[in-house]
């Protein structure tokens, strides 16, 4: 049954589709973020959505604390055109990684793969 499932895992390509949904979606991280921050910046006060962006960022980039704190203030200060950019972004990615789990939870599950749903419904129009 491991060996099975080992060959499986290998005839589906499995490794290949998770890094490739590993990199969508760290690459969907930054747009998520900065979205959030400036959503957090027209509800409260935007000192605060600094300090804490900064406080949370600051644990996985100890030494970069300044230029986090930089960057979150400049973004805070175009936040219209950042946060525009950012969701555009974001829902580029996050397309991609969800075309990237549908395809490859299809191949691992042997699903025959599907037209995007998008061009099924303009079909079925």
């Amino acid at each position: 049954m491991i060996a099975q499932s080992a060959r499986d895992l290998h005839a589906s390509n499995a490794l290949e589709w998770a890094a490739t949904l590993a990199f969508y979606a760290f690459l969907s991280l930054f747009p998520l973020l900065l979205a959030g921050m400036i959503l957090a910046s027209y509800v409260t006060d935007a000192a605060w959505a600094t300090r804490q962006a900064t406080e949370l960022l600051g644990h996985f980039l100890p030494g970069g604390q300044g230029e986090i704190e930089r960057i979150i203030e400049a973004a805070i200060a175009d936040r219209r055109r950042v946060g525009i950019i950012s969701l555009v972004i974001l829902l580029f990615t996050g397309r991609r990684v969800l075309g990237a789990l549908t395809k490859g939870l299809n191949l691992v599950s042997d699903v025959d793969e599907q037209d995007d749903p998008i061009q099924r419904r303009i079909r079925t129009s």
